[in-house]
């Protein structure tokens, strides 16, 4: 289920896409953003949005040299009105009918064909310039019948000079608006609808944060939706998925061959949510009506594909053959983690399953999740539950569920080469990324790993396990060389952090730790454990081991411990937990245990000396 960025609900009115990574700054700012929705009582609407953005710097200028939206055929049709680049000096050079591309589908498998993409390619877009881009959107038929929600939130990192949403709607349509920080203009009677406004000037912009989290409720946002409560919501999501999931004789059929000797209902649940995950291919589309309707159980198990929706409805009904009874789930995996007060379908943009016989989420498309671990972007979400209505939070793993440990035995020679091996082993949402992170490294990308990781000259082989073995545990090792990493005869320093390993304790202490956060941030638990092994040569001579001892601060704590064995060899192990009740901590916690988490990070960056 992946919803349209500018079918119903928008977001900053559906920024253009930026690099990976959190700039130093925003890479453009919006001059004017103007959105006017005319909706009819049967939920269709007209939507014309007006959007300038100007380009601040070469990351600016590369996003928005073009931009590319979207719309559902046979439901919406859009057009472009209007669309330039506006030079420094006033002159407009406007896009040539040829520079805007129409594609369809999102993907080349049959049956997901319904999506029409509009490119826009704007000329000469130098920094400093202007993009003018203006379109109209038609909801020709509605998503669902009689109803309509939309809305905007701003990302308070980004200038807005001009920013409005205004509403044209039946004075006796019901609609829930949910609003703050935005500036209401008065109602107005226009040829027999209700139209309201509200703007919004954003001159001031918070510094960009790593890691930070939208949370809608806390931005200025509008929301404004014909839904009365998200139970409401989930009565139209059953609409959409009634009947997809139906037992046919082929479903029993396999459901009893998967599970054949197996007795225990929780057992069986496993056997068949490994199967769906391993067996059906994830097809991120958009399907039917706007990314809702899923494709019949029967059709997904004969095709082999699907998206969100289809697997939740081919588990469901191997879950039903069983007797094991099960909800589809909406949740949003973008990094929000509220829902708007004025309740809408928009808010979601994934679909699991929930298994309330266990008291258990399960996201089958999460190709490398096992059974009752979630990654974590599905994780400490709220979710709105289909067959009850009710919202709930998909749970938030502790530090005693998320676990890291590496063992590394790294030799020096003489020559100040090193020669190691580690094996990591992990547990819950890190055997998750391990387990994806490994599968995507073919062997003929290897030798480039390694370099990667440490440094030039280095080369290494993964022992990979069974990254497709959704077992609780996940192990892997390797073996590498490294050059150059020593001195000798010195004097000089060793960095204990030599070897390979897929995580840095520093970064999941405080990430880049910025100086102070205004904003929240994702902050998952976790222990990591590094026990590491280096063997000098006899010749050098070891002045000073990094210091052994314990460091703590709310919610996070360090343990080190260092000490020389026999044959000139120095062992350490270090020990992090980080345990949060919440996916997420506040900017104020993070500014009261700054101090805290640097000392921690400036402990695990002392060295050995040696002459």
């Amino acid at each position: 289920m992946r919803l349209l960025a500018l079918s119903a609900f928008l977001i900053a009115a559906a920024l253009p896409a930026m690099a990976a990574g959190q700039p130093a700054s925003p890479p453009f700012e919006v001059v004017r953003n103007h959105i006017d929705a005319d909706v009819n009582a049967d939920g269709s609407f007209t939507q014309a949005t007006g959007v300038v953005y100007r380009v601040l710097d070469a990351q600016g200028q590369r996003a928005l040299q073009q931009i590319t939206l979207s719309y559902t055929s046979g439901y919406q049709e859009m057009a472009v009105s209007e669309a330039y680049t506006l030079k420094a000096n006033g002159q407009q050079i406007r896009v040539a009918p040829s520079n805007i591309l129409y594609g369809r589908g999102a993907s080349t498998v049959p049956g997901y064909e319904d999506i029409t993409t509009v490119t826009v390619v704007f000329p000469d877009v130098q920094v400093g310039d202007e993009v003018v881009l203006s379109t109209v959107l038609k909801q020709k038929v509605p998503w669902i019948a009689g109803q309509f929600a939309s809305g905007i939130s701003f990302d308070r990192t980004v200038v807005q000079r001009d920013a409005r949403f205004t509403l044209s709607a039946p004075a006796d349509y019901p609609l829930v608006v949910d609003t703050s920080g935005m500036t209401a203009g008065d109602a107005a009677s226009v040829d027999g609808k209700t139209q309201r406004s509200w703007s919004f000037v954003n001159a001031s912009p918070l510094p960009p944060e790593p890691g930070a989290v939208m949370i809608p409720g806390d931005n200025p946002h509008v929301f404004v939706s014909s839904f009365a409560d998200y139970a409401a919501v989930a009565r139209a999501a059953n609409g959409w998925f009634a009947g997809k999931a139906a037992v046919t004789p082929q479903i029993a059929a396999l459901a009893n061959q998967l599970t054949a000797g197996i007795s225990d209902p929780r057992a069986q649940a496993e056997k068949l949510y490994d199967w769906v995950s391993s067996h059906i291919a994830y097809e991120q589309i958009l399907l039917g009506a706007g990314g809702f309707v899923p494709h019949p159980a029967a059709a997904v198990l004969a095709t082999g594909y699907g998206d969100c929706k289809d697997h939740v409805m081919l588990l469901e009904a191997l879950l039903a053959a069983k007797g094991i009874a099960s909800s589809p789930v909406l949740i949003s995996v973008s990094p929000a983690f509220d829902l708007p007060k004025a309740a809408t379908p928009y808010a979601f943009n994934h679909v699991i399953t929930y298994i309330p016989q266990f008291h258990l989420f399960a996201d089958s498309t999460a190709q490398f999740a096992p059974f009752g671990i979630l990654p974590d972007v599905d994780a400490g979400r709220p979710v709105l539950l289909t067959a009850t209505g009710e919202l709930m939070h998909t749970p938030v793993p502790d530090a005693a569920e998320n676990r890291i440990a590496v063992v590394e035995k790294i030799a020096i020679t003489p020559d100040g080469n090193a020669t190691g091996d580690s094996t990591i082993t992990s547990q819950g949402a890190p055997a998750v990324d391990l387990r994806g992170l490994v599968s995507s490294i073919s062997s003929s990308v290897e030798p480039e790993y390694f370099r990667q990781m440490l440094g030039p000259g280095a080369e290494g082989t993964l022992q990979r396990g069974d990254p497709t073995a959704l077992t609780p545990t996940y192990s892997y090792s390797s073996h590498y060389t490294v050059s150059d990493v020593a001195n000798f005869p010195g004097p000089g320093a060793l960095p204990p952090w030599i070897g390979y390993k897929p995580f840095y304790l520093t970064e999941y202490i405080a990430g880049s730790l910025p100086a102070q956060r205004s904003l929240p941030y994702a902050c998952p638990s976790v222990t990591a454990v590094e026990d590491v092994t280096i063997a000098l040569p006899a010749s050098v001579q070891i002045m000073s081991l990094p210091r052994s001892g314990s460091m703590n601060a709310p919610g996070v704590s360090l343990d080190i411990s260092t000490q020389k064995l026999k044959g000139n060899t120095v062992h350490q192990i270090t020990t992090l937990r980080i345990d949060h009740p919440d996916a997420i901590c506040t900017a104020d916690y993070y500014n009261s245990v700054h101090d805290s988490l640097k000392k921690m990070v400036a402990a695990l960056k002392e060295q050995i000396l040696y002459r």
